[in-house]
């Protein structure tokens, strides 16, 4: 049960009035019991207003406490107000009736009661009985309910315990400093080293329990809780070296403190602070002037009276005091906090560039997320338009041809940034496919997509060179080109440079090299080269003359329904070469490749039915198979039909008998 706070009565009060007040106290605690730097003032400033005497009592209205009990204030309890501005009892009473209510509502903390404790125990206005009787009343009053927390820590069933803490509360006598273990260092700087690994081990969120864990660290580095030290030098000595003052703020700076009556740990170190930079002025006069008049006074002494001063001035204050070292690492840590939540800590100049440098940087590692993520969307997206394209664009197998509808998927993941995409519209554009042919147009495009890396791009180019279409014709250009998209696993282009070494165009014939490169496409499935590796095994360019492993390379290409494949492995069948000798499996592989135009294939298909070789003899359709090849150029079928050329006349008349 929280212990009752009954030192001031208020006899100006009515009933009525008591009651009015409570209501108003009760709506500021509403307002802010969830802010802890506001309930940390309104103790702060209820304190106080407890213990200020007479001539600090002046305009209630506007001070902290007073200012927020009346912000709502109307004319039904202007009455009420008037009385307290004018009773300095009636106005103690407010703030007796205000620490009653945080008490019993829990909302004052460890920390905070150290540190106010602290406060009342520097107070200059503890001058005569009735101030006399306030302190003893709150100081029993604040150790009641410090008390109580910690009771009611105890009787919890469990209780919950940062690890963190705990791990560094057992390794405690295992920390350094600069080097120098915790055990062996001066009183102060345990007494930094504790409260700041304290606050950034708990991320300045701590309950009763991480605080008495506090005791035990103490220990165990050799600093008694209850031993008493001197605040004010704590406080000198940590401000007089920019080490320890770096580690207890974390490397911030203090900013401007209105107020450092809640504050004082602070106060003071800003104090200090700004008596060695922008008031450095101050210090000067008076060392000028006590030295003109002989009087030798230290540099620092001056600065810790001017502080001293101040905080008495600003807080009614001596700080000069002994208090438990345990009580003082509260209190530090209480104003770390508030500090903190008020954002009155701020970055050093370092800190600040720093931390500048960390939010580029990460912003930078953002927008290049950001840019990754949307670039393998786009890449994603490209990718099923070139899916969607070769639909489209099925030259080989002849399937739903529509080079428009081809035209429009390429261009839509050209935009999306996909050089094979700019590559392709390069071809329909080459090959007026799709769109008006335009060389230019094509040159163009493939070149772009060629520089920017992509294989097909480099294929298709370097073909265009081989054969002088949109630009000069240049072989070596042609190699080079092939070979920047070969290496990169292109198989199309291994293809290509292979045949350049086989034939020796724009490199010096090597059939050694032209068998590797199509052997590397080969076994990628390019059909093309399966068909020419087949050739070099079957003629032993490059290789071994291997019958065998010139059918097997064959008959992968046959299985892609390449023609030119169809074609030499039928001729592998009638010959007998690398398999058994098969006329109708040869004239079977025949028949496709020559009903699409192949002239060599045509020849052979004239040579099986005038021989009668996997089908009837019959002379007339070898005739016109010969003629079929004749007409493009082949000689052997030319000569036939030179030969067979009166079979057409002599069956014209057995047909004329016929009539």
């Amino acid at each position: 049960m929280t212990a009752e706070l009954k030192v001031v009565e208020a006899e100006v009060l009515t009933k009525e009035d008591k009651t009015e007040l409570d209501q108003n106290i009760d709506r500021i605690i509403a307002a802010h019991k969830d802010n802890r730097q506001e309930i940390n003032r309104l103790v702060f400033e209820s304190v106080s207003a407890m213990t200020e005497a007479d001539d600090a009592q002046s305009e209630l209205s506007n001070k902290g406490f007073f200012k927020r009990l009346w912000g709502g204030v109307s004319g039904s309890n202007q009455r009420l107000q008037n009385k307290i501005n004018s009773s300095r009892a009636a106005a103690q009473y407010a703030s007796q009736q205000t620490l009653q209510k945080l008490a019993e509502q829990n909302l004052m903390t460890f920390d905070l009661i150290a540190a106010v404790n602290n406060k009342m125990n520097a107070s200059l206005t503890k001058v005569d009985e009735e101030f006399t009787r306030i302190y003893d009343g709150l100081g029993k009053f604040f150790k009641a309910n410090r008390n109580e927390m910690v009771r009611l820590e105890t009787r919890l069933e469990k209780v919950e315990r940062n690890v963190n803490l705990l791990t560094w509360q057992n390794s405690i006598e295992y920390q350094d400093f600069n080097g120098t273990d915790y055990n062996d260092l001066d009183d102060v700087t345990k007494i930094v080293c504790l409260t700041r690994d304290f606050f950034e081990i708990t991320h300045g969120n701590w309950n009763t329990s991480d605080l008495l864990l506090l005791k035990t660290a103490m220990s165990t580095v050799d600093i008694s809780p209850k031993e008493k030290v001197n605040y004010f030098d704590t406080i000198k000595t940590i401000a007089h070296d920019n080490v320890l003052k770096e580690k207890l703020l974390g490397g911030n700076v203090i900013g401007e403190i209105p107020d450092p009556s809640y504050l004082i740990s602070m106060g003071c170190l800003k104090k200090f602070e700004m008596l060695d930079n922008e008031e450095n002025y101050v210090v000067d006069t008076i060392t000028d002037y006590m030295g003109q008049n002989g009087i030798d006074v230290k540099r620092n002494k001056i600065c810790s009276d001017l502080t001293s001063k101040y905080l008495a001035n600003k807080a009614s204050v001596d700080v000069n005091m002994d208090v438990d070292s345990y009580d003082l690492i509260l209190d530090l840590l209480y104003n770390l906090k508030q500090s903190s939540e008020e954002n009155l800590l701020k970055l050093s100049v370092s800190q600040a560039a720093e931390e500048e440098a960390k939010k580029a940087a990460e912003e930078e590692v953002r927008k290049a997320a950001e840019e990754a993520r949307k670039a393998e969307e786009d890449a994603k997206k490209a990718k099923e338009l070139l899916d969607q394209g070769e639909l489209y664009d099925d030259v080989i197998n002849k399937n739903n041809i529509d080079f428009i509808k081809a035209f429009e998927c390429y261009k839509a993941a050209a935009e999306l940034g996909n050089m094979d995409a700019v590559a392709r519209i390069g071809r329909l554009y080459l090959n007026g496919q799709g769109v008006e042919k335009n060389l230019e147009t094509a040159i163009n495009m493939l070149k772009e997509a060629a520089e920017a890396g992509s294989a097909r791009g480099q294929n298709t180019l370097g073909w265009c060179y081989q054969n002088g279409e949109g630009v000069a014709q240049d072989d070596g250009k042609a190699v080079e080109l092939y070979r920047k998209a070969a290496e990169q696993g292109y198989n199309a282009a291994q293809n290509n440079l292979g045949a350049c070494y086989q034939n020796g165009e724009g490199v010096a014939q090597n059939y050694g090299k032209a068998v590797e490169w199509y052997r590397k496409a080969a076994e990628q499935g390019n059909d093309f080269a399966q068909t020419n590796l087949g050739l070099c095994y079957q003629y032993g360019r490059g290789v071994a003359q291997d019958y065998g492993k010139a059918v097997e390379w064959y008959r992968k290409a046959v299985e892609q329904g390449y023609l030119d494949a169809m074609s030499n492995l039928g001729f592998m069948y009638k010959n007998g070469y690398g398999v058994p000798q098969d006329y109708n499996k040869a004239f079977e592989l025949y028949k496709k490749p020559a009903e699409s135009g192949d002239a060599w294939t045509q020849a052979e298909m004239g040579i099986m039915f005038e021989n009668g070789l996997g089908v009837k003899q019959n002379a007339f359709t070898a005739l016109e198979w010969y003629e079929k090849a004749a007409e493009q150029g082949n000689e052997y079928a030319q000569k036939k039909v030179n030969e067979l050329g009166g079979l057409r006349a002599f069956g014209g008349f057995f047909q004329a008998l016929k009539i």
